[in-house]
């Protein structure tokens, strides 16, 4: 039976807090953050139930709460890279340029964040799960400022391109209500941004999500809209 300790520091069982706070990797990299933007203090990240990350956003400013946002799901993507990598396994979110399996392999490149052009606003679509899943939506200015933010719960889902799809449609929905500027939606999730780029000839599993999240982007009150998938 194989023991549920995590795979980068080997102290600690590797749940899903562990991995996106008390792992010494997360917490090396919330130290470097720490550098450049303020966040939460190191007191306010302890384990109080299922809703911590909740009760944590709430006590948090809304800048703030999105910047501890973007660093758990970091920390949490380089936690499932490091195991779909140490362990052989297969990237379940889709990971890979459109087209991967016909082309040679190469050494992954994470790009930085780059922020949208003068008179538009990028949505970040963020996901976390295992059985039980988070999605968080952050929508920024040409300038990196934080516009709105946006998070819930998801009390179960079928794979994770699924909750990645209910993610997106979130961010258009939000677009839709409160965005006023041209839209450019990102993920990290190219399977779910190939299927809202092209609908005619998807045949994901999220059919209907992402059907959902088209008609959002389509509404009346919709700025236009614009998908890329990232990193």
């Amino acid at each position: 039976m194989q023991e549920a300790v995590c795979d980068i520091c080997g102290r600690e069982e590797e749940t899903e807090f562990h991995a996106v706070v008390s792992c010494g990797h997360a917490v090396n990299l919330r130290k470097a953050m720490q550098e450049i933007w303020p966040l939460p203090p190191e007191d306010m990240l302890n384990f109080s139930g299922p809703e911590w990350l909740l009760m944590l956003i709430d006590r948090a400013d809304a800048d703030i709460a999105a910047r501890i946002l973007l660093v758990l799901w970091r920390a949490c993507y380089w936690d499932t890279l490091f195991t779909v990598r140490h362990n052989g396994l297969e990237d379940v979110k889709g990971k890979k340029q459109v087209g991967a399996a016909h082309m040679p392999e190469k050494e992954s490149v994470c790009r930085p964040w780059r922020p949208p052009d003068i008179d538009w606003v990028k949505i970040g679509a963020y996901s976390e799960s295992s059985g039980e899943a988070g999605i968080g939506v952050v929508i920024r200015d040409h300038q990196g400022q934080v516009v709105l933010t946006g998070w819930k719960f998801i009390s179960s889902a079928s794979s994770a391109e699924q909750v990645e799809a209910l993610a997106c449609r979130e961010g258009l929905a939000l677009a839709a209500e409160w965005a006023s500027l041209r839209v450019i939606l990102e993920s990290d999730c190219v399977a779910v941004i190939k299927s809202l780029k092209y609908p005619q000839h998807q045949r994901s599993p999220s059919t209907f999500i992402i059907q959902e999240a088209l008609e959002e982007a389509s509404l009346e009150t919709a700025p236009s809209c614009c998908f890329d998938a990232w990193p």
